[in-house]
């Protein structure tokens, strides 16, 4: 399977594709990433996860998965997830970051947890499975929402994906990336394909196809705006 895809008519180039995040990238260029969204890490203090780590999440299979956040400088934080552990101790600026082994595709619910050595500490996120993501961006073909499709009323009202988990990145502009973005993972169904702005209706219709194909869970995140070029994404320096 090609790690890159593109749903978009012939003659638009660019407008609208869908990227396999294979986490073969080091956690410095998944950071980039992350701040390139608006995913940026919150601010020292607590013991936290990045806003990209939410209830209802899908972490890459058969990949070393990055998990980062914040806490106070000098502490030390330890990662659980799926009988695995990691620990690492914050910078001096309160960023942490681990990585989690390979894991095979499970559909069965599970919570992360990113605790401080003391026990003092802890942060959770439940109902996190491990499957395939993939980032849907784009344009206005990309961004545009299953209600505004052919038969859209009543594809969205068959909606019900329990495999297939949703994040969709809020929109605004900044010159810098933003320190909050506030978000979450949401699991496909009605309610959330008919929500105001929703979900990328190609993202929406390659999920489930590849869901329904390769019977493990899907994680899409939709980071479309309409009439936006590609170039300045290419600032973001990846191998």
């Amino acid at each position: 399977m090609k790690p890159f895809r593109t749903i978009a008519r012939p003659g638009l180039p660019g407008a609208g594709s869908i990227i396999k995040l294979k986490s073969l990238l080091p956690p410095c260029a998944l950071a980039a990433l992350a701040a390139a969204l608006g995913l940026a890490l919150p601010a020292p203090g607590a013991i936290r996860l990045a806003s990209v780590f939410t209830d209802h999440m899908v972490l890459q299979r058969c990949r070393c998965v990055p998990v980062w956040g914040r806490a106070e400088p000098g502490d030390k934080v330890t990662v659980r997830f799926a009988g695995q552990a990691a620990t690492a101790v914050t910078d001096k600026d309160g960023r942490w970051n681990v990585e989690l082994g390979f894991m095979a595709p499970n559909a069965t619910p599970a919570t992360l947890t990113a605790a401080l050595s003391d026990g003092t500490q802890t942060a959770a996120i439940a109902d996190v499975l491990v499957g395939d993501v993939w980032l849907c961006s784009g344009q206005s073909n990309m961004q545009m929402g299953l209600p505004e499709c052919f038969n859209g009323p009543q594809e969205a009202a068959a909606a019900n994906c329990p495999s297939l988990q949703m994040l969709r990145v809020p929109k605004g502009g900044s010159d810098n990336p933003r320190e909050d973005a506030p978000m979450a993972w949401k699991i496909c169904s009605p309610a959330v394909m008919t929500e105001s702005g929703g979900f990328s209706a190609a993202g929406y219709y390659f999920g489930r196809e590849l869901q329904q194909i390769l019977k493990v869970p899907v994680g899409l995140i939709d980071s479309t705006v309409g009439g936006t070029p590609i170039n300045p994404a290419g600032t973001c320096s990846m191998p």
